[in-house]
């Protein structure tokens, strides 16, 4: 559900890493957009994400985002991610 509505509303933007962990999703955004920036502009259109940088040991890695998604509707998981491909079409604009 959550990767078919990121597959309709980001599309090639974004790269889904791991679709199988149950309750979080793993997904890499296409943007030169920071991370920190990012999710700035989500929140302030009410998305929650955390970037993926403190878990990685060795690497620096940028652009990739976890979300997490148990307690949500399949509604609400599709109004977020609505909103979510806005804020990176309006940071490509940027």
């Amino acid at each position: 559900m959550l990767v078919q509505a990121l597959n309709t509303h980001v599309g090639e933007r974004a790269t889904i890493l791991g679709d199988q962990a149950g309750i979080h999703l793993m997904v890499r955004l296409h943007t030169h957009i920071s991370d920190e920036e990012i999710i700035q502009r989500a929140a302030q259109v009410d998305v929650g994400m955390i970037s993926a940088q403190p878990y990685y040991l060795n690497a620096f890695r940028t652009g990739e985002f976890i979300f997490g998604y148990s307690e949500l509707t399949h509604q609400q998981l599709q109004e977020g991610i609505r909103r979510l491909a806005q804020v990176i079409k309006d940071c490509v604009l940027c």
